[in-house]
């Protein structure tokens, strides 16, 4: 009764499993930093499939904040024929399982320690997300590698709610440096997503990517696009 995302995937069959309800909250942009090594190939391939989808459809709805879940939601149960459960129970479903997962996420080596050193040097820093503030501030406060290191009040914070368009528009970052005060080549994004180098590189930054597996699939535009 659960989706199965086969599409031109060609495996073993002892590794066609159906994709539990779990998998959902994968789509979250949480798979980047969870430990891969847990998954079988195809449950790896049908999560990387279903956050594709996840940014695709928050890049195009016209809802913000937690009504653009609400609407992903509902887009799953409609997309998938989720049966005897509502978009609101689904959003609190996901959320209850991103709760868990944040506070496990493992970060990118020497991130923490990269962002306090830009912090102690001095330098302003963004956070520019296609996710809510309420996950922003569930990884700084559950999270045992964050927390007491970051405060969210150190950073400019722009997510999904204060935009009308998400990445890979470039309004998130033309935000955060008018935030700022000062011009967008006086600044440098880290992206580790097409969507954001797009939306980054549109609104005139520097840019630098941090590879990701989940941008493996599209490192030749990723390319072409950084040596642009």
């Amino acid at each position: 009764e659960y989706p199965i995302i086969r599409k031109n995937f060609q495996m073993e069959q002892e590794c066609y499993t159906p994709v539990a309800p779990e998998a959902l909250e994968y789509a979250k942009k949480l798979i980047d930093a969870y430990d891969l090594e847990s998954f079988t190939p195809y449950q790896l391939y049908s999560l990387l499939t279903l956050q594709k989808e996840r940014d695709g459809f928050l890049g195009i709805t016209k809802e913000k904040g937690e009504k653009a879940y609400l609407a992903y939601a509902m887009y799953l149960i409609d997309t998938y024929k989720l049966n005897n459960i509502s978009p609101k129970e689904l959003h609190e479903y996901r959320w209850t399982l991103a709760d868990k997962l944040l506070s496990k996420t493992r970060f990118k080596p020497g991130y923490i320690d990269f962002m306090l050193r830009m912090k102690n040097e001095g330098n302003a820093i963004g956070i520019a997300t296609m996710s809510t503030l309420r996950q922003v501030k569930s990884v700084f406060t559950n999270n045992p590698q964050a927390a007491h290191k970051l405060k969210l009040e150190d950073f400019v914070f722009m997510g999904t709610e204060h935009v009308e368009r998400n990445k890979p528009d470039p309004e998130i970052y033309q935000k955060i440096v008018e935030r700022f005060g000062c011009k967008p080549e006086e600044c440098l994004a880290l992206e580790d997503a097409l969507t954001g180098l797009k939306s980054a590189v549109a609104a005139g930054l520097s840019v630098a990517y941090v590879p990701d597996v989940c941008s493996e699939s599209d490192k030749d535009q990723i390319q072409e696009l950084l040596l642009k």
